[in-house]
């Protein structure tokens, strides 16, 4: 409040008021370096993380490609689902199927 007087440093020429400002701030530097610091290794570790989710996710589809099942899976398309029910297991042979229906049963 000695600046709104306007009485600092009257007597001894120097101002104060400017002196305690950067007093203050040279005692806070070490803490803003801290903050600075705690900030990039916070940075740091979400890229860490995101490279271990992605290894995570690289790992899970490797496993998936051992498996001898990813490999012989088969499937069965269907063009008319109320006729006709297909599956098809592991051991099926590839190829495409043709099935005419000529009659439907009658109960």
């Amino acid at each position: 409040m000695a600046g709104a007087f306007g009485i600092d440093g009257l007597v001894s020429g120097l101002d104060t008021t400017q002196l305690v400002k950067e007093l203050v701030a040279l005692e806070r530097q070490p803490v803003v370096q801290l903050e600075a610091r705690k900030s990039k290794l916070q940075a740091e570790n979400d890229a860490w993380r995101a490279v271990n989710s992605r290894l995570y996710s690289l790992r899970e589809a490797a496993l998936d490609l051992q498996s001898i099942l990813t490999f012989r899976g088969r499937s069965v398309t269907l063009t008319e689902e109320d006729v006709l029910t297909a599956s098809a297991g592991a051991g099926t042979q590839k190829g495409v199927y043709n099935i005419k229906v000529l009659h439907l049963a009658q109960a």
